[in-house]
This record gives C-alpha cells, sequence and structure tokens, in this order.
C-alpha cells in the first residue's frame, strides 16, 4: 500500500505543495504513475499560484518532480534510473527536477559509488549525457564531485589524464561546467615542501582543462590549532576573480594564518593575472 503525505508552505517569499509518495514494495511504474495522475488532478484551483511538486519513492529510487510533469516523467525517468544504479552497482539514487527554484538544471544525486568517478560520469553520459543535468556525486570520505552535462569525452579524458588516482587522494571537491573544471579544493600534508606539492596540483590540473578556474586549498587541518585562523587560502588561476572589497582579502591576518597568507601570495604571484 502506498502512502502519501502532504506539505504546504505559504508566506511572503514561498507558495509551495509538495506531495511525498512511498510506493508500497514491488510497485510497478505503472502504478506509480497513477498515483501521480491521481494527486495531480486532486489539486484544486486554490493552489493554481503555487509551486507544485511530487517526490515518488521507489525501489531505491527518490524522483522528486513537478507534477504538471510528472505523469510523462515517470513513464521513462525510472527505468533509467534503474540501469544506472545497476551499472554502477549502488542500492539508489535520488533526482531534483528543475521545477524546484532552488535547482537551475536538473539534479542527480549518487552516494557511495565505488570505483572510479570517471566510470560513474560515463555511466551518467550514457544514459543522460546529452542533457542538461547535474551529477553531485558524494563518494564518502573521497572528493565531492559536481558535473555539468553536458560533458564531452574529450574533455573528460583530458581531465582524467591529468588528474589521476594520486591527485584524487588529496581532492576535497572538484566541479565541473560547460566542458571546463571550474572549481577545485585540495587538502596536502604540511611540510616543509607544501607550496611545491600545490603548485605541482595547480600545474597538473590545468594542464586537463582551460584557464580560468578556481583553486582552494588548507594544508593539515582546515584551521589553524586554536581552530580560529584558516590554514590555506584561495587562487583565481587564469583570472583576477577575488572578493576584492571583502574584509578576508582586505585583512588577511585576520581570517588566515602567517604561513597561509605566505603561500597564497606566492601561489597568486604565480597563477593569476592580478596587475
Amino acid at each position: 500500500m502506498e502512502t502519501v503525505a502532504t506539505y504546504y508552505r505559504k508566506d511572503n517569499s514561498v507558495q509551495r505543495l509538495t506531495y511525498v509518495a512511498i510506493m508500497a514494495d514491488g510497485a510497478t511504474d505503472e502504478k506509480a504513475i497513477h498515483v501521480a495522475s491521481t494527486l495531480n488532478d486532486e489539486i484544486g484551483s486554490e493552489f493554481d499560484n503555487f509551486d507544485r511538486g511530487l517526490t515518488v519513492k521507489q525501489s531505491g529510487l527518490t524522483i522528486a518532480l513537478r507534477t504538471e510533469t510528472a505523469v510523462e516523467s515517470l513513464k521513462h525517468l525510472p527505468s533509467r534510473l534503474r540501469a544506472l544504479t545497476s551499472a554502477l552497482g549502488v542500492g539508489g539514487v535520488t533526482w531534483f527536477d528543475s521545477w524546484d527554484d532552488r535547482y537551475s538544471e536538473d539534479i542527480l544525486e549518487i552516494d557511495s559509488a565505488s570505483g572510479s568517478p570517471f566510470d560513474v560520469i560515463t555511466a551518467v553520459r550514457d544514459q543522460f549525457g546529452s542533457e542538461e543535468i547535474q551529477l553531485r556525486l558524494d563518494r564518502g570520505n573521497d572528493a565531492q564531485w559536481s558535473v555539468t552535462f553536458p560533458y564531452s569525452v574529450q574533455a573528460q579524458d583530458k581531465l582524467e589524464s591529468a588528474v589521476g588516482t594520486d591527485l584524487e587522494k588529496v581532492m576535497q571537491r572538484i566541479e565541473i561546467d560547460g566542458d571546463h573544471l571550474t572549481n577545485l579544493t585540495v587538502t596536502v600534508d604540511s611540510g616543509p615542501d607544501a607550496v611545491g606539492r600545490l603548485e605541482d596540483i595547480i600545474d597538473r590540473a590545468d594542464s586537463g582543462t582551460s584557464a580560468p578556474w578556481s583553486f582552494n586549498w588548507s594544508v593539515g587541518s582546515s584551521r589553524s590549532m586554536d581552530g580560529n585562523l584558516l590554514t590555506g587560502g584561495h587562487i583565481s588561476v587564469g583570472s583576477c576573480d577575488y572578493a576584492h572589497d571583502s574584509a578576508k582579502e582586505k585583512e588577511p591576518s585576520q581570517f588566515m594564518t602567517t604561513e597561509a597568507i605566505k603561500a597564497q601570495t606566492q601561489l597568486r604571484d604565480s597563477y593569476d593575472t592580478c596587475p
């Protein structure tokens, strides 16, 4: 038996009606379509000006859709997502349709996928690569990936060759959009050669993409021993895209350790384009 919960919000900024349908074990896609159709038909005219959404939870899949298009989406989306989970050997995935004003494109979230993140990217491309979606890959203690498709095989191969498995070990977050690396965040071990290792990471990543892109780093832990100051900084590689009027840019000593400021100055001199 299906369980349906209703969530309603109306205030000065948001008018939203959301249904969450938890399908019974073994429920077919046709049953999910029937539930979506029934709920859509039951929405009264008093909700015409509301954002209206339906989230379907079914056999490891969580699919959040606009109610007006849910029936059509449920005719093809679950089977494609199941094919993806089978190819990756994961228990489930989450899909957010771009009806929600928090997202500019459809979102596909995958947790705990084993193997290389590039294998996951390839599997997603096989199912959705020609569509405008964003893959969010969370691999537990490994780096978080955000990849906006379409993402070409050529761009992926170039970045994969540059990154390698050893660089993946220090990565915390990587963002890719429009065949282009946009952000890389890393943490490296402390030591006298930390700046040299950071330079190597920047050089390698830069060889796998085109500038500009953002590089963020920390050394050891993200904060100093007293927990107050940052151990790393930010580089606008191939550009000069900083919040120049921010307190952190004007008074870095209030936010960063002396070592981090020195390293940031050295790296910016080498990699950004500021005068």
